[in-house]
């Protein structure tokens, strides 16, 4: 979704600063954003794997 928001901020030429301080503040910022992505993925895989080992242990 970031990207493309990324493209039509970019493709507008009315918005050209704009667009050109955006690309500065994401690029400053996007280590910040990958790293809570990728903590939030990581997140979701272990709450994933909690409850199918829950799952499996209400069964037996």
């Amino acid at each position: 979704m970031m990207f493309m928001l990324q493209d039509q901020v970019l493709s507008a030429p009315h918005n050209i600063e704009w667009a050109a301080s955006l690309r500065i503040l994401l690029g400053r910022k996007w280590p910040m954003m990958t790293n809570l992505w990728s903590l939030l993925s990581v997140l979701s895989d272990l709450l994933n794997i909690l409850f199918k080992s829950m799952q499996r242990f209400k069964r037996n």
